[in-house]
């Protein structure tokens, strides 16, 4: 439930230019396109424009394209899908993927087959198998003949067996600066469903990084209410708003929160800023309703604790522990709370509005 962070200004450029790279083989077939189908747009527009303009394309033109063959073989999806989600998984950490764009609960995240290991020489000594076996050049005999080395004291001595080869020992040298093998826990979601807009199959700003959950068959388009409000409802839009008009709230079902203690003491609801409609169609394709009261836990966790670390206890916190009250209040509640910047990590959004409602102090 966060805007996407793509990369500014000049370093913005260079992003954009090296998506359309992936695609410099079908540029040809774009330009042999009759004028009625290529929407009075260059390539490097269909690729690279922002969603609001696709957003007025697709009205514009609506489903004149649905099931067109033609279009569908000069934007192929499904042959560039591992191209793409590779992209993105580059660019994973300067885009700080880590929650799903549309919920803001599930994890997104890119992450590397390798193990945390700080130089080649841990590696080598730590590794398990599987974890060797993504080494460059490296199979199952090699790595035999590295486990049966063990405890190895320096890589040079890896210089002296035999059958190793200088390719895997040089990749084992150079493990800082080896080439890194990702993965991802995340899905590329055409907002703009590429059936009924086949231009826009590959447009970087129709592809939202988004959980299996919320990239179901069961959401469409439509489901998001009217294509005018897709500029409010897509994370990618420099209109997105939905983190700030939709928020998260609590209502106890006792007479006050004081009476709150478990689970079953409250529960999770939404409300809404102006456009109600709009936004309760997003929080109602997406399934919200459901799907944040079962990370109740979350909420309990701070009325609990705020509860427990009143104002009058974090002072009395202060004197005894000799720490500012606000490094406690961050060490209790969670830094990300009284920080700007960490709207894209997992369930922020839920603990940041329970955290506003119990007006804990100091949050953001």
């Amino acid at each position: 439930m966060h805007r996407i962070q793509y990369p500014a200004e000049k370093k913005r450029e260079t992003f954009e230019a090296e998506y359309i790279e992936l695609f410099h083989d079908l540029e040809r077939a774009f330009a042999a396109l009759p004028p009625e189908k290529n929407l009075g747009w260059s390539f490097k527009d269909v690729l690279t424009k922002d969603f609001e303009a696709l957003a007025k394309k697709a009205i514009e033109f609506g489903d004149t394209f649905n099931g067109c063959e033609v279009i569908e073989s000069v934007f192929p999806y499904e042959e560039y899908q591992g191209k793409i989600s590779h992209f993105f998984m580059e660019y994973g950490e300067r885009m700080k993927l880590s929650a799903c764009h549309y919920c803001g609960i599930e994890y997104i995240n890119v992450y590397e087959d390798m193990g945390d290991y700080k130089n080649g020489l841990e590696l080598v000594n730590e590794a398990d198998e599987m974890e060797l076996l993504t080494i460059t050049g490296m199979g199952q005999n090699k790595v035999r003949l590295i486990v049966n080395e063990r405890p190895i004291a320096s890589l040079d001595k890896l210089d002296g067996v035999k059958g190793l080869g200088k390719v895997v020992i040089q990749q084992l040298k150079d493990y800082e600066n080896r080439n890194k093998h990702y993965r991802n826990h995340f899905t590329l979601d055409h907002l703009l469903p590429k059936s009924d807009y086949p231009h826009f199959a590959l447009s970087l700003y129709n592809l939202i990084p988004s959980c299996y959950t919320c990239n179901s068959k069961t959401k469409g388009v439509k489901d998001l209410g009217k294509m005018d409000d897709l500029v409010l409802l897509s994370p990618s839009s420099d209109k997105f708003n939905v983190y700030e008009m939709v928020r998260v709230k609590m209502v106890h079902k006792g007479p006050t929160l004081e009476k709150v203690f478990d689970l079953n003491d409250f529960s999770i609801r939404f409300e809404y800023g102006d456009r109600e409609s709009t936004y309760k169609d997003y929080i109602q394709a997406f399934k919200l309703h459901g799907r944040y009261p079962f990370h109740k836990d979350k909420a309990l966790d701070l009325i609990v604790k705020s509860r427990n670390y009143n104002e009058a206890m974090l002072k009395e916190l202060e004197k005894h522990v000799k720490i500012p009250r606000n490094q406690i209040r961050m060490d209790i509640f969670g830094k990300d709370l009284f920080s700007e910047g960490e709207s894209h990590r997992p369930f922020f959004k839920l603990r940041l509005d329970i955290a506003r409602a119990l007006k804990i102090e100091g949050v953001i």
